[in-house]
């Protein structure tokens, strides 16, 4: 399942003092964070929304700014893919073509 819950329920250290996204892998007994920016450093806005695919292999998620730097700076609120697997995280809420932020609020 995902969730956007405090850090202080998952044992993972939190450095930017907001609610982030978290996998629970119910096979393995284990927390995963998932709202990391593409650099895979944890992210630095505050999470509100989450979910996961049905398969596992995506968590989605709302993150209030800032969140991420230069291109990913996002304001208002935009949601983000984080690809299990890879540890990948990609902006969703991109307008075309460029594939910047949304001009308008999102959410998951």
């Amino acid at each position: 399942t995902a969730a956007a819950v405090p850090s202080a329920l998952t044992g993972i250290e939190d450095t930017n003092g907001s609610g982030d996204a978290y996998l629970y892998d119910f096979a393995k007994a284990s927390v995963r964070l998932c709202s990391v920016e593409p650099s895979g450093q944890l992210g630095r806005g505050h999470v509100d929304q989450a979910d996961v695919s049905d398969d596992g292999r995506w968590v989605v998620f709302r993150s209030n700014p800032p969140y991420g730097a230069g291109e990913w700076f996002a304001e208002p609120a935009q949601v983000y893919a984080h690809e299990v697997a890879t540890g990948r995280t990609t902006l969703l809420s991109a307008e075309p073509p460029a594939g910047l932020p949304g001009n308008g609020p999102s959410g998951v």
